[in-house]
């Protein structure tokens, strides 16, 4: 059993967080008690056998490694507290990023399983009163998906999953927001979505402008990180 669990490729992961939510759940752990020492030999143990296949590792995982055994040393030393004070469980802050990192992961199997609904949008020529042809968008798929990051923290007090009330699809979203560029020609994201209870909503909404935007159709503006994000018609 052991072996199968490790019997595994970093390139299969999309970095070391990746790895750590995958030892979790092939060894049935629950993430809130993660005994640190088992999940610590076995992480080891994957990066060196692939240092022994000549693979090479990226720092990120060297990092994680430092932190695991850092995190283990902690928890062999007995607390001492100051002036009173416990400083608490050391592997708080790692649970805290593996919950906020499997959060996004599941945002991300949203999006995936809504992607297919994307190839149904109509041409600018149909649903945009502008005949401006269509741009090659100057954003990437990862900057903008950067851009919705600051969603997970909304997502705190919002449904992840599909809620059977809302019934809109992402070509709805998309009338909905070429209607409203056709006539105002700019929105701020975050004003736009403020009364949506449902992240599932925001999803799909977020959606249509990525489409749109990696079409060339519209431009997204952002200042600084967690700034509001204008989104304009080109």
């Amino acid at each position: 059993m052991v072996n199968d669990i490790l019997n595994v490729r970093l390139d299969q992961f999309e970095g070391p967080l990746d790895l750590l939510l995958y030892l979790i759940r092939k060894n049935e752990i629950n993430i809130y008690d993660i005994p640190i020492q088992k999940i610590t030999l076995q992480y080891l143990e994957i990066l060196e056998r692939m240092k022994e296949l000549n693979i090479d590792i990226a720092s990120d995982y060297i990092v994680m490694a430092a932190t695991l055994i850092k995190i283990k040393s902690d928890m062999l030393i007995p607390a001492n507290p100051v002036d009173g004070e416990d400083e608490g469980d050391p592997r708080k802050p790692l649970v805290e990023r593996l919950l906020e990192y499997q959060k996004f992961k599941k945002i991300t199997e949203i999006l995936r399983n809504i992607e297919h609904e994307s190839s149904k949008l109509f041409s600018r020529s149909i649903i945009f009163e502008s005949k401006v042809e269509e741009e090659e968008s100057p954003y990437t798929l990862v900057d903008l998906m950067d851009v919705f990051i600051p969603l997970l923290k909304k997502g705190e007090s919002l449904k992840l999953y599909r809620d059977p009330k809302v019934k809109k699809t992402i070509v709805d979203k998309t009338k909905e927001i070429v209607q409203y560029l056709n006539e105002y020609r700019e929105f701020n994201f975050f004003e736009y979505v403020k009364n949506f209870d449902n992240l599932f909503e925001i999803i799909l909404t977020f959606i249509a402008i990525l489409d749109l935007s990696l079409k060339g159709f519209i431009h997204m503006e952002q200042n600084s990180q967690f700034e509001d994000i204008k989104v304009c018609l080109r």
